[in-house]
């Protein structure tokens, strides 16, 4: 099966747009330079049918088709070490063909690669015209930030055990596929709710919720 390549090309971004918001100092934020660009729509973003540089435009300004909320950061705020990798010598082989630093990221089409070795930022690097302060669509890479905010959610005693059912904490669920559902299985994607998620399927669970 085939990969979504707009759906790759998200992936590989959300990460160091993560980092950057997380490691910023406090400021009154600046203009957004993206945000005058042309953007396709959300069907087309689903039917995979935009230009390249519409889709990184349209990645990086999806607040102006989605209902956004800014999250505050906290008032403290560490600031993460930096090393010097330049990642020059890496390789890879396979197939019997060697591919470098280069050709992983134009071969992918990565629009930003964030590194981070034992608590060290160890390469950053930003492509497609974005940087540091460029916001990205973070597609799957909320579930890592769901599941880190259920533990702070399990410390603070919001959510007592992971094998709970989701209806003691989401009553409107009850008599719903999702009954009987533990936080733990939603988690780790076991619910067992039959559901397609193929974007391009016209007929999947997925594009029925537009």
């Amino acid at each position: 099966m085939s990969e979504n390549p707009n759906k790759r090309l998200v992936a590989t971004a959300t990460l160091a747009v993560l980092s950057a918001v997380q490691v910023s100092p406090a400021a009154e934020p600046a203009p957004y330079r993206h945000a005058n660009e042309p953007i396709g729509t959300v069907r087309q973003i689903y039917d995979g049918h935009l230009y390249p540089d519409i889709a990184v435009n349209t990645f990086r300004n999806i607040d102006r088709l989605f209902p956004t909320r800014i999250v505050r950061r906290g008032s403290d705020v560490s600031a993460m070490p930096v090393g010097n990798s330049s990642l020059e010598d890496f390789s890879f082989v396979s197939d019997g063909k060697t591919y470098d630093l280069y050709d992983v990221l134009s071969l992918n089409r990565v629009s930003g690669l964030l590194i981070i070795k034992e608590g060290k930022v160890e390469f950053e690097k930003y492509l497609l015209g974005n940087d540091e302060h460029t916001r990205w669509m973070s597609m799957s890479v909320v579930k890592s930030i769901t599941a880190t905010l259920i533990g702070a959610a399990i410390r603070d005693g919001h959510i007592r055990s992971l094998d709970d059912e989701i209806v003691q904490y989401l009553p409107r669920f009850r008599g719903s596929a999702y009954d009987g559902v533990t936080v733990r299985q939603l988690l780790q994607m076991a619910s067992g709710v039959k559901w397609i998620e193929t974007y391009t399927d016209q007929t999947s669970d997925r594009r029925r919720m537009l």
